[in-house]
């Protein structure tokens, strides 16, 4: 065989030399070559929809599901197929499913519920601790002094849900119920800070002698109590307890030509609200006829005027309580009450005729059984009545969610 002849054959492959088996045995290691080369595209493009449906959030892509045991086997298998290559698709695919189940997961989580959540897990123990004597009573009011940080937490909250970092949900927890925790410990380790401090101060009524009194108040998570100051006092006394880390907060007394106005607080703060966490206490001469306005969020009143002289009243509540007392001989000609998610309690001398007028829905009440339905207004308006001596007691209630109980004292 000469030198052309040998250099045809090795370039036509040296299959040639050995016949027909040679051919077989080339062909099927062309055949396995394209075989390794089809699976691996097929891998990839299989790992590649997969991912980004997981990034989509969907747990399919076309008819490609992970989850399944045969799409599993199917991947792996030809993972094994290919040999090195294989091993290395599968690596960086696995990786890539690592990272994609954790934007999943970040993306899931809502962190706002979580927040909330906290809350209200908070204001459930705390309430609780105070209820058991674990903490001290004054704590949930020395807390509100603090909202705003609420603020800051529900905004960290969003923000990670908005962005999908969970470090900042964690924080926001982190804030409300370590919050609270530092707010107990810190009242049950220094109770004479958490008494808080008192001021009182007094105005002599002589030196204007005004004919009546009206008294405006808005109280913002505390209290308020009004009553009659020992006869034959003249003076106008205020008593303000407060905690030792709030700013004073003061009151504005004026003279209107034969009225004096009493006001509390002198100045609101942020969003119009007054200083939280505060009490109240105003002691007003016997013989000074008088008005009242309250206004009270999250608060409570008690009015106590039996031994004054008022005139008319009015209270504006949101999620507080109101107690009020009423003398026979004085009484006022008209109380207005309208609120949210609050109630009122009326003791009122036994003898005096009263007329109960509600409007709104889900108004409950709470009467003796000698108050009849006289009539029935338009929609929800409704009208109770007893009979007494003297001139009817006018009483309106007005808003939702708002439960009234009048007792007769005999």
């Amino acid at each position: 065989m000469d030198l052309a002849v040998a250099v045809e054959l090795e370039l036509s492959g040296l299959p040639i030399l050995f016949g027909a088996s040679g051919r077989r045995q080339a062909n099927d290691e062309r055949q396995r070559e394209r075989s390794r080369s089809s699976a691996g595209l097929e891998y990839l493009q299989r790992g590649t929809l997969l991912r980004d449906a997981r990034e989509r959030g969907n747990s399919r892509a076309g008819n490609v599901r992970f989850d399944s045991d045969s799409s599993k086997h199917d991947l792996e298998g030809s993972a094994d197929t290919i040999g090195p290559w294989g091993n290395h698709f599968k690596h960086k695919e696995r990786t890539g499913l690592l990272r994609a189940g954790a934007r999943d997961t970040a993306t899931r989580m809502n962190f706002g519920k979580f927040a909330f959540g906290a809350l209200i897990l908070a204001v459930g123990v705390l309430f609780l601790a105070v209820r058991l004597g674990f903490a001290h009573p004054d704590t949930p009011l020395f807390l509100l002094r603090f909202w705003p940080i609420l603020l800051i937490a529900f905004g960290l909250a969003f923000l990670a849900s908005a962005i999908k970092n969970p470090f900042l949900g964690c924080l926001a927890v982190l804030l409300i119920l370590g919050g609270t925790a530092l707010g107990v410990l810190w009242m049950n380790r220094r109770p004479e800070q958490g008494s808080g401090s008192v001021r009182v101060s007094a105005v002599d009524l002589s030196k204007t002698n005004p004919e009546s009194l009206s008294a405006r108040v808005r109280t913002f998570a505390g209290t308020f109590y009004i009553g009659g100051d020992t006869p034959p006092s003249k003076r106008l006394s205020v008593r303000v307890r407060t905690f030792s880390a709030d700013s004073a907060v003061g009151y504005r007394y004026a003279v209107s030509g034969k009225t004096a106005v009493l006001e509390w607080p002198s100045r609101t703060g942020a969003f119009g609200l007054p200083a939280p966490a505060m009490g109240l206490d105003v002691r007003v001469p016997e013989t000074l006829p008088m008005t009242l306005s309250w206004r009270g969020l999250f608060a409570s009143i008690h009015a106590d005027l039996t031994r004054l002289k008022p005139t008319w009243c009015t209270f504006h509540g949101v999620a507080s309580s109101i107690l009020l007392g009423i003398k026979g001989a004085a009484r006022p000609e008209e109380i207005r009450v309208w609120g949210f998610c609050s109630s009122m309690r009326i003791k009122i001398h036994g003898d005096c005729p009263v007329r109960l007028m509600t409007h709104g829905p889900f108004v409950m009440k709470s009467l003796q059984s000698d108050f009849e339905e006289h009539a029935m207004g338009r929609g929800r308006d409704r009208i109770y009545a007893v009979e007494g001596r003297g001139r009817p007691v006018r009483i309106f209630v007005d808003g939702p969610f708002i439960r009234i109980k009048i007792e007769r004292l005999p």
